[in-house]
């Protein structure tokens, strides 16, 4: 059986994915993964999908990536 995450902080088991586009120095939006509970946060992800937007720049270039 799997091991349940757990907040660092406060040992909440349940996160939410919270956008921010207000964070000093960053000209990007990210999405953090943080506690429901208490707001920890626990990983970052870039706020767009690396592959979604190669697709997209490969589909405007007429060029194939996958398959």
């Amino acid at each position: 059986m799997a091991a349940q995450s757990k907040c660092p902080k406060c040992d909440n088991t349940r996160f939410e994915l919270k956008t921010h586009d207000d964070i000093e120095g960053c000209a990007y939006k990210l999405h953090f993964i943080q506690c429901a509970s208490c707001g920890a946060v626990v990983g970052v992800l870039p706020y767009y999908s690396t592959k979604f937007m190669l697709e997209k720049i490969a589909a405007h270039l007429g060029v194939k990536l996958f398959g």
